[in-house]
């Protein structure tokens, strides 16, 4: 198996191991592939679903690495948020989407 496969192979695991704690105690209103978890990608990922399901109806984001979460912090940016406190969980990019509109 070449380097590149066993990086997908794992990228799936993860995935797989995630989804199946998340699934079914929590609402997931959109999900997306990130090829290679490339935050670029990323980042426009999560402005889609910005657009998609409105920023007052993000809870939570659930991001795979520290790549992808600064992605997320940077397509909140332009939306207000420009701080989260370390961890990125759930309450605390709700916490700054808040405080963001208020």
């Amino acid at each position: 198996m070449r380097l590149r496969d066993a990086e997908r192979e794992l990228m799936a695991q993860f995935k797989a191991g995630a989804l199946g704690e998340l699934n079914g105690k929590v609402v997931i209103s959109k999900s997306y592939d990130t090829k290679d978890w490339d935050p670029v990608v990323g980042k426009a990922n999560m402005e889609k679903a910005i657009t998609a399901i409105g920023l007052n109806n993000i809870a939570g984001v659930y991001s795979a690495n520290d790549g992808l979460a600064g992605a997320v912090i940077d397509a909140l940016k332009p939306l207000g948020v420009d701080f989260i406190n370390m961890p990125l969980t759930p309450m605390r990019v709700w916490q700054a989407i808040q405080e963001a509109q208020a």
